[in-house]
């Protein structure tokens, strides 16, 4: 089994296992995973699953601005890979390419 594999089987054990109601003031929060996603030389490269995904999230903006209901857009970034801890270069060593 692949790094990759064992984190993916990981995130599945953790993830999506509670659903949340909507609050009372919902808003939309995309996080930009375009680099990680889309860069062929990224261990996390997987175009094809990716276009899901940025379909996914054109529609859910579609929908959020359509409905009024507010949108941000974000990212997760580090200047270097140390500044996430320790524990960031140990959980998500495939990622560390995707600094600059």
């Amino acid at each position: 089994m692949s790094e990759f594999q064992e984190l993916l089987g990981n995130y599945s054990k953790c993830y999506g296992k509670t659903s949340l109601k909507f609050g009372a003031s919902p808003v939309l929060i995309l996080i930009d995973p375009v680099v990680a996603y889309l860069e062929p030389s990224s261990p996390l490269y997987a175009p094809k699953s990716f276009e899901a995904a940025r379909l996914s999230m054109v529609r859910l903006l579609a929908k959020a601005r359509s409905s009024t209901i507010p949108v941000i857009f974000t990212s997760v970034v580090y200047n270097s890979p140390s500044e996430g801890g320790k524990w960031y270069m140990e959980k998500l060593p495939n990622v560390l390419c995707c600094y600059e």
